[in-house]
């Protein structure tokens, strides 16, 4: 699939997979293939979360089991949309304009 020409919005994986291969391995494979590919790891184990130690490449993002599912469905839309002008994200702060005085 990764070789393919299909649009592809976002990879979503485990840290820990089964069969020797972790999630970290198969999104750095995949980035190989499609270096623009935004990343969502899930992980249940506090010190997974940083994945890699904390060497997470931009586009890359984590989140800690348990969640409730509307925390997904926010995540993963946040991360495939796109941002509106002037938002700030992690690593891609546009500062707000300065503050009029008030009175």
């Amino acid at each position: 699939m990764l070789q393919s020409t299909q649009r592809i919005d976002l990879l979503l994986t485990n840290v820990g997979l089964p069969g020797g291969m972790n999630g970290r391995q198969m999104a750095d494979a995949a980035s190989l293939l499609r270096p623009d590919l935004k990343v969502l790891f899930i992980t249940g184990y506090v010190e997974n979360a940083a994945v890699d130690n904390g060497l997470l490449a931009p586009g890359m993002q984590v989140m800690t089991k348990p969640f409730a599912m509307d925390a997904l469905a926010n995540k993963v839309r946040s991360m495939i949309e796109p941002m509106p002008a002037g938002s700030v994200t992690a690593g891609n702060a546009t500062p707000p304009p300065p503050a009029k005085p008030v009175g």
